[in-house]
């Protein structure tokens, strides 16, 4: 089965297959409902036999990739790693320069680590309605990926001068405890990997 047409309906059905709770996934793709509503639109929603069809698809294409291997080989990582360091933001846009949906659905999932998507009604005086869509994509951190793939291949250099990192690491984390508002918690989260 292919994606369901509707973006609302195959972004629910992705969440709900991985888990989400289908009242909160109702939630964030319709704002505009209330919490008590939310339950039994998204129970609603389930019962939908195309929706629930695509969950089930999903969840079956889940667990299926999960028991063909149970761990990834050096050669699948590094090549999960190739895809996120050649993703080019560019390409996914349109000729007016804003995110095509259909572009970034083309794009492998773990080179996404959040696809958001919004709609936004406005009446104006005159009760004219317009809706405003708004993606938003963060991917993974191109870089970071780069860095792990030298270290899975065995090339990277090894770390100079230890101590002297920590020693630096220690000073520039007292700096940042004492600016207002800030208590070197980037500091620590880069030591702590």
């Amino acid at each position: 089965m292919p994606a369901l047409a509707n973006i609302r309906h195959e972004t629910f059905a992705l969440r709900v297959a991985a888990g989400a709770l289908a009242a909160a996934v109702y939630r964030e793709l319709f704002p505009r409902c209330s919490v008590a509503a939310s339950n039994g639109s998204a129970s609603e929603l389930l019962s939908n036999p195309k929706v629930s069809a695509r969950v089930k698809e999903i969840r079956e294409e889940m667990a299926q990739q999960m028991q063909t291997e149970a761990y990834l080989s050096l050669d699948e990582k590094r090549r999960m790693l190739a895809d996120i360091a050649r993703v080019n933001v560019v390409t996914l846009m349109d000729d007016k320069g804003a995110l095509d949906i259909s572009k970034v659905r083309q794009l492998p999932p773990w080179c996404m680590q959040e696809l958001t998507i919004t709609e936004h009604e406005r009446t104006d005086k005159d009760g004219n309605t317009t809706t405003t869509r708004q993606i938003r994509v963060k991917m993974v951190d191109k870089l970071r990926a780069i860095e792990l793939d030298t270290d899975l291949e065995g090339t990277g250099k090894p770390p100079v001068n230890t101590n002297a990192r920590i020693g630096a690491t220690k000073r520039a984390r007292d700096l940042l405890k004492k600016l207002p508002g800030h208590g070197g918690h980037l500091i620590e989260a880069e030591t702590a990997k």
